[in-house]
């Protein structure tokens, strides 16, 4: 007679403790990547990164743009440009928009990135413009 009063008991027992081991893993939980380090996919985190990533792509297709408008205005002055110095200007330019081409591929790509890698990837297209940027205004420096 005990026995069926202790059945149903434990069965509650049961249930609830797997209820509370369901609810407290929610959506974060971890997994293991090819070289066996933990890898988060905890889905606020992915959020995150993506705001980030939408943020940065807006900010730095803007900038981008600057950039391409300055490359237009020397450009036009490169065509105006005679003798010896207009092919080496042209040369200079055309080396400056494929940069600024490949540049605008890496900001295209931003979403490839993971949290790991984000912040180095920032830090590499921000040297990346500077540089480019700095050598848009030096086009005619020394020539």
């Amino acid at each position: 007679m005990k026995i069926k009063k202790i059945i149903p008991v434990v069965a509650l027992l049961i249930a609830g403790s797997l209820s509370m081991s369901a609810s407290c893993s929610h959506s974060k939980s971890s997994s293991e990547d090819q070289s066996g380090a933990t890898v988060s996919n905890d889905s606020s985190v992915n959020d995150t990164l993506n705001d980030q990533i939408a943020t940065f792509k807006e900010e730095w297709n803007k900038k981008l743009d600057k950039l391409n408008s300055q490359i237009s205005k020397e450009e036009k002055k490169v065509k105006k440009a005679t003798g010896e110095n207009k092919a080496k200007l042209e040369d200079k330019l055309d080396d400056l928009k494929t940069k600024q081409k490949d540049l605008q591929q890496e900001v295209s790509d931003a979403g490839n990135k993971t949290a790991d890698q984000w912040s180095d990837f920032k830090d590499d297209v921000s040297k990346k413009y500077q540089n480019l940027s700095e050598n848009v205004k030096d086009l005619f420096k020394n020539d």
